[in-house]
């Protein structure tokens, strides 16, 4: 019997967990992580959510989205996974009615994973060759890669305290944001870095804040987060700096309070992903890249 396509449900996630992990050893999920990847998603669209299912075993999943408020005219297929050796045989069974539901949504052309800002890896881990092979037989072109890096927590001194000082000299204050800093914080990051507003907001969900910021006059400068995606997981970011106080030490500054904040859970690393400015997390804190993404992209007709 052919496999069949249906909606997801909530009672599925046990199968599906089990699946994806066996499936996907290097980006394992918990039942919370998936609650955050799909309703927990700002754009989740249930029909767009898909079990691909034979003789009543799962043989794959898929979520698909778009978010017109950040990217119009663009598709993600956020997650996909297909029992291994069985790609090329179903794969299309489950890719297809995701492309179809994305066309009809608007989208004019599709990515792989890079679903920002609430995703699970920026792009195919080419150690899934399988899958690689698959979405290029497909007509995905890869138009980019990206790296993860790993920051070492575990005994490491992460005291900014003489830093910090120096800069609240030249007027700068360092501190924890706290519940009553989201609107002058939203504002800042709509008007500098508008991608990530949802997961600034995310960090505001957490108790303490996890987000870090700068203020000159009580004004917001500079803010480092985590804990904003993939929970949990000791996930670093996202950061930005006002370009006029760049060269200071801020970012530094925010940067390793979030390492130090991470290393008291309990974490023996932190997760940079999706990196731009490999040199300054290596030179600040020692990260080294410790994972590669391949990007996919396919123009629907």
């Amino acid at each position: 019997m052919s496999p069949d396509v249906r909606p997801y449900k909530n009672e599925d996630a046990p199968k599906i967990l089990k699946a994806w992990n066996a499936w996907m050893p290097y980006d394992p999920l918990n039942e919370k992580l998936l609650n955050e990847k799909l309703s927990g998603d700002r754009d989740f669209d249930p029909d767009l959510t898909l079990v691909l299912e034979e003789n009543g075993n799962v043989v794959g999943f898929g979520q698909g989205l778009v978010r017109p408020w950040y990217e119009p005219g663009l598709g993600w297929i956020k997650l996909f996974t297909i029992e291994p050796g069985r790609y090329l045989e179903v794969g299309k069974t489950l890719l297809d009615p995701l492309e179809q539901g994305l066309r009809a949504r608007g989208a004019k052309a599709v990515q792989i994973f890079d679903s920002a800002p609430n995703y699970l890896m920026p792009g195919i881990d080419p150690r899934y060759t399988e899958m690689l092979v698959f979405f290029e037989r497909q007509g995905y072109s890869r138009y980019d890669d990206t790296s993860n890096m790993d920051a070492p927590l575990k005994g490491v001194n992460f005291d900014t305290s003489d830093r910090e000082s120096k800069l609240r000299e030249q007027g700068i204050e360092i501190r924890r944001a706290t519940p009553e800093d989201q609107e002058k914080v939203r504002a800042f990051v709509r008007e500098k870095f508008i991608q990530w507003v949802p997961e600034v907001d995310a960090t505001f969900e957490n108790r303490p804040v996890s987000l870090h910021i700068a203020l000159v006059d009580d004004r917001v400068v500079a803010f480092s987060a985590y804990d904003a995606n993939n929970r949990g997981t000791g996930w670093f970011g996202p950061m930005g700096t006002d370009p006029s106080l760049r060269g200071k030490g801020v970012g530094a500054v925010l940067y390793l309070r979030c390492l130090r904040d991470l290393q008291s859970q309990g974490h023996e690393k932190a997760i940079i992903p999706w990196v731009g400015p490999i040199a300054f997390y290596f030179r600040t804190s020692g990260a080294v890249v410790s994972r590669v993404f391949w990007q996919y992209r396919k123009d629907l007709a």
